[in-house]
């Protein structure tokens, strides 16, 4: 039984979720991963466990966070440990019970297997079981996800207004945060990266005391996370006097950008969405210079289900009305420079809408 009402979004999802759970002929489901929890209940806690059955549930939590587990969460509370997680085991002999096998440990793993021996259960493994419902966006989702993003926007517009030369990209990035911060930002939501010159070619690059130059491409990638959600963008800010090379590599990326935006609807498979930009870069004679995915999912974390690369393991999702993500082809020329544009888009039920209007 419930200790308490559930929200109607909170409501909403769980019943989703134990759809999948009935698909799967499970008795009971072991979550763990604290963002998956929160999603569920809107409760976080750095180390917690909840339970759940197509009918009830359970959290186990330990003192630090009872009488805040108490007062937000619709299920009875427990003491966190194995001893409790095996008594409820008990009341599952002979039946399924999943747990979330990418993202325990291969010790948790083992200590849950355990229990699940102790109690007569059997435990079977599923690789991030709330991803296919959480790729979903609801409601409240996308408003906090516009939220999010309209405050990224409004950073990367301060950020432009830095970009003087001899400025270094830790100084900016250490701007861009105060500036995220003092404007309704919880965090950042990764590293920004700030990328001078050469810099720009390497796609996870680190903000360093380089200063910037009047001959320099500049890369910025950023977001912030408001409301728990999570935005990300990516813009190239070319010099006035751009190499001819240069000018090509971010013509080209942006036509990629471009050929896959046209195909982002329902009914498209991710990998056409990959395939769609390479082709443009193919033509162009610089496929070979675009070496990571197309994009992937945003939500309570910048890097969700599903990935978007034409031989990747999401290849063959569906895009559906609901889900957010990014569409960011880069091109990069080693010890020169790279281009990389991204937006975070919403899919609807005709199309897409972007999140960003820079």
């Amino acid at each position: 039984m419930r200790s308490k009402p559930s929200s109607p979004t909170h409501e909403a999802r769980l019943k989703r979720l134990v759809l999948g759970m009935k698909r799967r002929a499970l008795a009971a489901l072991v979550i763990e991963d604290p963002v998956d929890i929160f999603y569920l209940t809107g409760f976080h806690a750095s180390l917690a466990t909840l339970i759940l059955t197509p009918s009830s549930g359970k959290l186990f939590v330990d003192g630090r966070y009872r009488q805040k587990a108490t007062e937000v969460v619709a299920f009875p509370i427990g003491e966190y440990g194995l001893k409790a997680v095996e008594s409820f085991f008990a009341r599952l002999s002979g039946k399924k019970v999943g747990f979330d096998s990418g993202k325990s440990s291969y010790e948790r793993a083992l200590a849950l297997r355990r229990c699940a021996r102790q109690g007569g259960a059997l435990l079977v493994p599923i690789s991030e079981p709330l991803k296919r419902v959480r790729v979903i966006k609801d409601g409240p989702e996308v408003a906090a996800l516009k939220k999010s993003a309209k405050l990224n926007q409004k950073a990367y517009e301060h950020v432009l207004t830095l970009l003087k030369p001899g400025v270094t990209e830790r100084e900016v990035a250490r701007s861009l945060e105060i500036f995220a911060l003092e404007n309704g930002a919880e965090k950042l939501s990764f590293d920004p990266i700030i990328a001078f010159g050469k810099g720009s070619a390497l796609p996870h690059y680190s903000p360093g005391d380089v200063k910037l130059k009047a001959s320099d491409i500049i890369l910025i990638d950023m977001g912030v996370m408001v409301d728990q959600y999570a935005s990300d963008m990516t813009r190239v800010v070319l010099p006035k006097k751009c190499p001819p090379e240069m000018q090509k590599i971010y013509d080209t990326v942006i036509g990629a950008y471009e050929a896959a935006a046209a195909i982002c609807r329902p009914g498209t498979k991710m990998g056409a969405l990959d395939r769609a930009a390479r082709g443009v870069m193919k033509k162009a004679g610089l496929e070979k210079l675009f070496i990571h995915g197309l994009g992937h999912g945003v939500g309570l974390e910048v890097h969700e289900f599903p990935r978007i690369k034409f031989d990747g393991i999401d290849r063959n999702v569906i895009l559906e009305p609901g889900m957010v993500l990014t569409i960011e082809p880069g091109l990069y020329l080693p010890g020169k420079g790279g281009v990389r544009y991204e937006n975070t888009v919403i899919v609807t039920p005709r199309g897409h809408t972007n999140l960003y209007t820079c």
